[in-house]
């Protein structure tokens, strides 16, 4: 009988949401056979370039998204509130520390602040996933090197690595994969930052999502 002849409740957030499993680092496979990977970067100062460089920059950057049939381009920009300003220091002088004092009552003047992250993700559906409904690869995994379920991933990770190869010339940008760091007691763990940024977008909450 289909899933959805046996419900006994409303359809939530949780059904609504296509993001699946990660099957490489740094790639992430959603229920509906599409593939994901995103970044985070940082554009130039807009206060300081020139009318030129803008419109070079916004030729090359529409270029770069002609990706063709399948591919689908999302940027979010998340605001979180900014530390305070920092506490009072020591100052060599009276002069530094006026100079400080003076920074310090106009940051407060100003009122809440923010700082913003702004990512950048790719998301690829092959025909194939339409046509067969290759889903079942979500939880086989890919056994068979050859088959189509690779080539498809093959195929994702060459187009993405070509595009990112462009995107770092226009922009500071960090692919969001795995990260090795260390806990309080100086223990190697494995965070994701895909994940991070997947859940930090649902959820609003920010924090180190650690892999098994």
């Amino acid at each position: 009988m289909p899933l959805i002849e046996q419900r006994r409740h409303a359809i939530g957030l949780a059904d609504l949401l296509l993001y699946d499993s990660l099957i490489e680092d740094g790639i992430l496979l959603l229920q509906d056979g599409g593939l994901l990977a995103a970044w985070k970067f940082r554009g130039p100062d807009l206060g300081s370039a020139t009318n030129g460089e803008m419109a070079a920059l916004s030729g090359r950057l529409g270029a770069l998204l002609r990706l063709g049939g399948g591919w689908m381009v999302q940027c979010d920009s998340v605001r979180a509130p900014a530390p305070g300003y920092p506490e009072n220091q020591e100052f060599p002088d009276s002069v530094t520390k006026i100079i400080d004092d003076e920074r310090r009552e106009q940051f407060m003047s100003e009122g809440v602040h923010f700082d913003s992250d702004y990512y950048l993700s790719l998301t690829y559906l092959p025909p194939v996933a339409r046509e067969e409904k290759i889903k079942g690869w979500m939880f086989e995994g890919i056994k068979d090197r050859r088959g189509n379920a690779a080539r498809i991933v093959d195929y994702f990770k060459s187009r993405i690595a070509s595009f990112e190869d462009v995107f770092k010339s226009l922009f500071a940008v960090t692919r969001l994969s795995a990260l090795r760091t260390k806990n309080s007691v100086g223990n190697p763990v494995l965070h994701d930052e895909l994940l991070r940024y997947v859940h930090r977008c649902v959820s609003w909450k920010d924090h180190p999502l650690r892999l098994p």
